[in-house]
């Protein structure tokens, strides 16, 4: 019987880390899947919580210099070593994936053994679409097509370039192939694209498969100048911190790694694109308070 490893990094993730594992209810009676979560050393009561309500998951604990790569990581090599699972399913402690969905997922895997398969993502409390697979514009930059349509459009299932880190199922052995994923390089944003390019360089195709969903609560994600949030320190807390998808020592090792020469040009892209939306939130947020404090 093949054992597929639902893989969970977490760090002081409650209370979306409760909702994340009462979903996954259904695992415990499932004897072809564990759930491992992969602690970074959480001080709140992340730990009570898994013994008290699901003790049916194993917990594997890391330490804080842990950013997501380095937890996913421990948590791939214990399902593996320790577990014997052949198969890696990925969720993050802010995700919901139900049963239709996991196996959906692992019977798209089951049909090549080599690919990497992805769900589409739905954000929570809401009605819009985060993620229904990854592209690449004609720069290079990485794009999300369907990002924030209707959470009633439907996508087509095909190839797509990459996928990010959660509702994605690949084998183990092209964990172990590719060494895991880069930690070093890319601690915490752009390690599962790096992943995905580097399993499609190695003769792996990454498929979107648009029946299977997962919802993701936004409500913990990373440093991003957000309507609700605008300034421009926050626009330059972007550039530098490891929380942030726009850390600019990140970006250019990215894109270096995998356009070669053009890569320039991708950077650029992005970071237009960045800086353009950032600026009309800012704008729009002074002329809010402005608004406030008129008499």
């Amino acid at each position: 019987m093949q054992r597929t490893a639902i893989v969970i990094p977490t760090y002081n993730a409650m209370p979306q880390l409760a909702a994340t594992l009462a979903e996954l209810a259904w695992a415990e009676s499932r004897d072809d899947v564990e759930v491992v979560l992969a602690d970074s050393g959480s001080r709140d009561a992340t730990l009570s919580h898994v013994k008290a309500r699901a003790p049916w998951a194993t917990v594997v604990r890391g330490d804080q210099s842990m950013w997501w790569a380095a937890a996913t990581n421990i948590g791939c090599r214990h399902a593996i070593a320790a577990l014997g699972c052949e198969t890696l399913c990925l969720l993050n402690h802010d995700c919901e994936m139900p049963e239709h969905s996991f196996d959906v997922l692992l019977e798209g895997h089951r049909q090549t053994r080599r690919d990497i398969v992805c769900s589409r993502v739905l954000v929570k409390h809401s009605d819009r679409v985060l993620f229904a697979g990854g592209g690449m514009a004609w720069t290079g930059m990485l794009t999300m097509p369907g990002f924030n349509a209707s959470a009633m459009s439907r996508f087509a299932s095909r190839d797509v370039v990459w996928c990010g880190g959660m509702g994605v199922i690949f084998s183990a052995a092209l964990w172990l192939r590719l060494g895991g994923f880069d930690a070093a390089t890319f601690p915490h944003y752009l390690a599962d694209s790096d992943f995905c390019l580097r399993a499609r360089d190695a003769g792996a195709r990454v498929r979107y498969l648009d029946d299977a969903e997962i919802v993701n609560d936004r409500a913990s994600t990373g440093l991003q100048v957000t309507p609700g949030d605008a300034s421009v320190r926050r626009l330059f807390g972007t550039f530098v911190s490891p929380r942030s998808p726009y850390r600019l020592a990140g970006v250019l090792r990215f894109y270096r790694r995998h356009l070669g020469a053009r890569w320039p040009l991708a950077v650029a892209h992005l970071y237009a694109i960045h800086v353009g939306v950032s600026l009309k939130r800012i704008a729009a947020a002074c002329v809010q308070r402005r608004a406030s404090l008129a008499p």
